[in-house]
Formats: structure tokens, sequence, C-alpha cells
């Protein structure tokens, strides 16, 4: 579907071990803890980011070349797939593990280096740092709540 949706390739690697770290047993130096479940994880080792030094990709941001480099400007491991803040583009972020971002190299994933996303712009900005963390809805289109 994503082929045909985005006109990219695929990945060509089967099977495919970085899915199953992203979404079954955690991605080893983010958020794997030795069992294997589809659930969300929290590696409360790792220091937090403050709102305005967040990265909306996660701990995406942290990989080259399908290895993680904690040192890469943007790397951000607190990010999901480590727990889930509400800034977290979590469908950009599947998207293009899907599409290969974990892998090692163009051969495995020609389309893994493409920036994948929904249009659906998801940044810490938009929300408070304090809970409940959603921002005050916008009035209308009357302007007056209606």
């Amino acid at each position: 579907l994503l082929e045909t949706l985005f006109g990219t390739k695929a990945p060509t690697v089967f099977p495919r071990a970085d899915l199953v770290a992203a979404f079954l047993t955690g991605v080893t130096g983010v958020n794997a803890n030795g069992s294997t479940a589809e659930m969300q994880r929290l590696n409360t080792a790792l220091p937090t980011k403050a709102k305005g030094a967040q990265n909306n990709l996660g701990a995406a941001g942290c990989f080259l070349n399908g290895k993680l480099d904690t040192g890469l400007a943007g790397c951000d491991p607190a990010g999901f797939p480590n727990g889930r803040r509400p800034g977290d583009d979590v469908v950009d972020i599947e998207l293009r593990v899907s599409m290969g971002y974990l892998l090692a190299d163009d051969v495995q994933a020609p389309s893994r280096n493409t920036a994948f996303h929904d249009a659906v712009l998801q940044d810490s900005s938009q929300f408070d740092a304090v809970f409940p963390y959603l921002t005050a809805p916008n009035a209308g289109a009357n302007g007056d709540g209606t």
C-alpha cells in the first residue's frame, strides 16, 4: 500500500528484524526490556527533554544507517517508541520504520531515508508542558465556539 501511495519501493529483506524490534521486543539502547509483547515500553533511565527541545520524531532521530547514535543532532531517545509524549508524531515514525528506516542500507530498504508522513504536523508547541497537556481548543468557525 505504501509503495502505491508514495511511489517508492518497500524493503526487500525478510524476516524484518527491525519491525520485530520496533513493535514487539523494543529497540536496544532505547526501550528493550527483555520481554516480547506488543505494549508501550518506558525506559525511565533515559533523561527527559524539555518541551521545546523535544523532537517530534522521537527516538527515530537517534539512528543513522540502522545504528543507534545518541550523539546525533536531533536525537531524542525519550520520545516514541520509548513512551508516548503528546508531541510525538507516531504515525510518521511508524510509516518510516515500516519502510525500513531502521535497516542498514539502501539495498535492503531503497526508501529508508524518505520522509514519509501523513501531512499532519505535530510537535510539542501544540501542547502544554503540564497536565492535562492539551491546549484549549480553537473557538470554532464563528469565533464564538459554535
